[in-house]
């Protein structure tokens, strides 16, 4: 399932773009759960095979604890509903339940160098960030 992990403005535009990951299985191999000899090429398996057995990384409640987050950090389309207080409870509990996702450590990273002293968002706030260098 794709996630959202933010929205950005890229050098050279003023338009913001919504920035998505993948929580895509891994084989066995791996350390996934997905078998390694299963054959995920589109004409030997179904869709309902390949969702069968290609299961999300991710929990339902981590998905849903993770979107609250988001709503919480972007604010809406013009950033003014903001609570980055919140979106940092919500943060922490991801990581609670997954140590290791770079989405959720990226953000939290974005919340302590960019949120006031009381931890909420910047003045000029407007829902995304704009990135500087390419």
């Amino acid at each position: 399932l794709c996630r959202l992990v933010d929205r950005v403005t890229v050098k050279g535009s003023n338009t913001p773009l919504c920035l998505f990951t993948y929580d895509a299985p891994s084989l066995l191999c791996c350390h996934g759960s997905v078998p390694d000899e299963l054959d995920l090429s589109y004409d030997s398996l179904s869709m309902s095979d390949f969702w069968s057995a290609c299961q999300p990384e991710t929990s339902e409640t981590f998905r849903t604890t993770w979107a609250k987050a988001m709503v919480h950090y972007l604010g809406g389309v013009t950033g003014q509903t903001a609570n980055w207080q919140s979106a940092r409870c919500y943060l922490e509990r991801c990581l609670d339940m997954r140590p290791n996702d770079g989405p959720t450590r990226a953000i939290l990273d974005v919340l302590s160098s960019l949120s006031g002293e009381d931890g909420s968002a910047p003045l000029d706030w407007q829902g995304y960030r704009v990135l500087t260098d390419k």
